[in-house]
């Protein structure tokens, strides 16, 4: 967008006091604060004179059309017009795309360390002196911003492109006397970065969240793009990139739904009964138990001297891998845990992409804890229990994830071995990431099981989903079935 600024020459102003009484005027002209209009003088005063120093950007068209009017009667006051980041989607990308902000000196030290590391130069050498000269410059320009969060920080190299410069001729003070010809040192654009997120599906999902705080995470599975990565609620990136008062981001700190927070790819919480199908995985693969065997469920299960309850207190009968995972049975989890053994579940975890920090090109991010016994150890410093096996079956006790990393799990269990990895990035910047577990030998027999118990929680009588099977306004199960479903798994 547009950014109406002012600037202040203090040779062109006069002396200090008649400096001061310039600045004051445009303080009174633009509602200026008391502590701004001290900056502003300690500014024009530190520096040479003939160097402008910025009063204030992204005026309205009122306030700048005010200054220009005025510009006759203030001396070494111009008022220009340059431009400035625009984010149009407003809050519905905020945490993916994150926001760029005037820099301050840590992110200045950054930018600099970064421009030395990739020309391989050092802060004390001649090279590295100017380097980091020219580096501070740019980002003291009025109109130069520095990505602060998401992919903005992230590729802020990328982004930037090329500053241009000018040959210009300066005489003993520095001085500018006259400017040279300088075409073949022009500036280089940024790149174009495109991202695989589809802007309509995602503000469809924040629309359906409403004002409730939560998250959500589409994959495709065909070609590993994600496709929508939102958290909500969250600010309007906008009101960052000139400035965001004290007030205003104080408020958006304390706020108890978090709208700061990157819940879908920072938040990590316990994954509930969706953990459900990664023992189930385990418990088939690793011989511990079969589709057929049954475990009879009365509401609550005897283990190392304790009752372990099932969510529903009258329990679900005799039940099956297949019935299990349907109705969501936490004493069927309990035995399917105990019998494979935490090791192989948290093995079988991180083949469907679980205990994983996802580098996709965005700032922050968690593993989560698919926990064992050597975590523990180092961790909490204690042996794994028997007992904690059993809480781990239904996704409790040290088991975190984040909601990005169960939906890499959907996407694989869904896609078996010809699902891709998750990337955001589609070009402009690349974005290794060569840690990701693969799969591996899960029988594709396993995955045919697990995703039938997951059809079956939203599409077959029973199932502890089976309101939201319909993928369409019908919430009745098809007689027969004709049509497309949803298959998933329930979880708190």
């Amino acid at each position: 967008k547009r950014n109406f600024y002012v600037t202040l020459r203090p040779e062109l102003a006069g002396n200090q006091r008649e400096i001061a009484d310039v600045i004051d005027r445009l303080g009174r002209m633009l509602k200026l604060s008391d502590a701004k209009k001290r900056s502003i003088l300690q500014d024009a005063t530190a520096q040479a004179r003939f160097l402008d120093v910025l009063v204030a950007d992204d005026l309205t068209w009122e306030d700048f059309s005010r200054i220009n009017v005025m510009a006759p009667e203030l001396n070494g006051v111009t008022a220009e017009v340059g431009e400035l980041r625009s984010y149009p989607y407003y809050a519905a990308f905020f945490h993916t795309i994150g926001y760029v902000q005037k820099a301050n000196e840590k992110d200045v030290v950054r930018m600099v360390e970064m421009d030395l590391k990739s020309v391989g130069e050092t802060r004390e050498s001649p090279a590295g002196k100017a380097r980091e000269k020219a580096v501070r410059r740019l980002y003291r320009h009025p109109q130069m911003r520095v990505g602060k969060q998401g992919i903005e920080s992230y590729a802020e190299s990328e982004l930037k492109g090329e500053p241009g410069k000018l040959r210009v001729l300066v005489n003993a003070a520095g001085r500018v006397i006259d400017r040279l010809p300088s075409e073949d040192i022009s500036g280089v654009p940024g790149a174009d970065l495109v991202l695989s997120i589809d802007a309509e599906l995602q503000n469809y999902a924040i629309q359906r969240f409403g004002v409730e705080s939560g998250s959500a995470c589409v994959i495709d599975i065909k070609t590993g793009e994600v496709l929508v990565m939102m958290t909500t609620p969250a600010p309007d990136p906008n009101q960052f990139v000139s400035g965001i008062s004290s007030a205003a981001y104080s408020a958006l700190r304390d706020d108890e739904k978090n709208p700061l927070y990157h819940k879908a790819y920072e938040g990590v919480y316990p994954p509930g009964s969706t953990f459900k199908i990664v023992v189930a995985a385990a418990a088939l693969e690793s011989g511990a138990m079969s589709p057929e065997d049954s475990v009879n469920c009365n509401g609550r299960a005897w283990y190392y001297n304790r009752f372990y309850h099932c969510w529903k207190p009258e329990g679900h009968g005799r039940v099956n891998l297949h019935t299990g995972i349907q109705k969501s049975c936490d004493c069927y989890f309990y035995e399917a845990a105990r019998r494979t053994g935490i090791e192989k579940i948290a093995e079988m975890a991180k083949r469907f992409g679980l205990g994983h920090r996802y580098e996709l090109g965005l700032t922050g991010g968690k593993a989560g804890v698919m926990p064992n016994n050597e975590w523990k150890l180092k961790a909490v410093k204690e042996k794994w229990y028997d007992g904690d096996t059993i809480s781990a079956g239904i996704g409790q006790g040290y088991v975190t994830a984040t909601p990005f990393q169960l939906a890499v799990m959907c996407a694989r269990i869904a896609g078996g071995h010809a699902a891709p990895d998750p990337h955001l990035v589609v070009s402009g910047a690349t974005v290794p990431d060569q840690t990701i577990t693969p799969l591996g030998d899960v029988s594709e027999k396993t995955l045919a099981l697990v995703r039938a118990g997951m059809f079956a929680v939203t599409s077959e009588p029973g199932g502890a989903a089976i309101r939201f099977g319909a993928l369409d306004e019908r919430n009745e199960l098809p007689a027969p079935y004709t049509g497309a479903r949803m298959a998933g798994k329930s979880g708190s």
